[in-house]
């Protein structure tokens, strides 16, 4: 049942008075203080597999907030004022360097239940296939997980199988094995390792995110900062590798290199669909725009040197970065990995129209 508390749960346990506001209230705000509601439920399915966007519509209502702020931004741009840059970007609307990343005011409730759901369903498809968008199917034939992928692996076999009454106590893994993966030196880590830290990361953050109690909620809305920071390290030593690369690259090395480019901007965009549900509010749009990706699926599903060699050559998979990406013509995407990236953004026509809208 639902609770009739309208005070923000800081303020109600401080017994002070609320002024209930999202996405903070005036004492929260103030005092730099998470503010969460109990009746603000982020229910999930991610143990079915997340398969019913229904299950997340009360979930999306909270991008119709931004409306009005995101009107403000676009008048703003039409006047000449000047334009924040990078992190500074706390609202909806047109990123000058991306103008076709949609601003989220004008995301349809639609898209941004399959965008939710697709998240909530990485922790399932995970432990059951030990795949996902971002993690590479060569994983089944390994002799072994490395570390923190196993460690995360474990951890969300055990939340697969759990029971309500036994929810805290898996939590409470999930917690502890979130604890390890922050205590590691990321500086002392090759790429690979550094690979799986990230993506074992970004698996259990998921589960706090969207399942987690308040607690756990709260604690990971703390790290998400941590979260993206270790994604933007990622990348910069992918571009750093890329950049001395001088001879044909190996299948081993071209799949790091691409699950390490996947996860980077997967680890944004998941961040990012969080807030839209939670706030109507994306912020992580600059920095995705200048991650790359392969933009064609074909040499990522290859299972063997000679077939990924094959897929390079005939498919002109070409790596290209999100902002670029968005800004392409009508063509469909060559890729799935591409349609969940290009959901935020604006049809064809759509674009046509905004940049009407921006030359006023």
């Amino acid at each position: 049942m639902a609770s009739r508390q309208k005070s923000c749960v800081p303020c109600a346990k401080a017994k002070r008075r609320c002024e209930p506001q999202t996405p903070k209230c005036p004492r929260c705000a103030r005092r730099g203080t998470n503010c969460y509601y109990k009746n603000q439920p982020l229910k999930v399915l991610i143990r079915s597999g997340g398969e019913d966007p229904d299950s997340v519509a009360e979930f999306g209502n909270a991008a119709r907030l931004s409306g009005e702020r995101a009107s403000r931004d676009i008048q703003a741009r039409r006047t000449g004022a000047s334009t924040p840059v990078s992190r500074e970007i706390r609202m909806p609307g047109l990123h000058p360097a991306c103008p076709f990343i949609i601003p989220v005011s004008m995301l349809d409730k639609r898209s941004l239940q399959i965008l939710t759901r697709d998240v909530m369903s990485w922790p399932g498809k995970f432990v059951r296939k030990l795949e996902a968008p971002f993690i590479h199917s060569s994983l089944l034939g390994a002799p072994s997980l490395p570390r923190p992928l196993e460690d995360a692996f474990t951890a969300c076999a055990t939340y697969a199988c759990g029971e309500e009454n036994t929810k805290d106590i898996v939590l409470s893994i999930i917690e502890r094995r979130v604890c390890q993966l922050i205590d590691m030196d990321l500086s002392a880590m090759s790429i690979e390792m550094h690979l799986a830290a990230l993506q074992a990361f970004l698996i259990l953050h998921i589960i706090q995110l969207w399942d987690g109690n308040a607690r756990q909620r709260a604690q990971a809305e703390m790290h998400s900062y941590l979260l993206e920071s270790w994604a933007l390290q990622l990348h910069r030593r992918v571009m750093e590798v890329s950049k001395k690369q001088d001879g044909p690259i190996t299948w081993e090395e071209w799949i790091t290199l691409e699950s390490a480019r996947r996860t980077a901007i997967v680890s944004m965009m998941a961040q990012g669909i969080y807030e839209m549900n939670r706030y109507g509010v994306c912020s992580y749009v600059p920095n995705m725009a200048d991650m790359p990706f392969t933009t064609h699926d074909g040499p990522w599903n290859a299972r063997n040197p000679d077939d990924w060699k094959e897929r390079i050559v005939h498919l002109k998979a070409t790596v290209a970065k999100y902002g670029d990406y968005a800004n392409r013509s009508e063509d469909d995407p060559d890729s799935e990995f591409g349609t969940f990236l290009l959901r935020p953004c604006p049809s064809y026509v759509e674009r046509s129209l905004i940049l009407e809208t921006l030359k006023r």
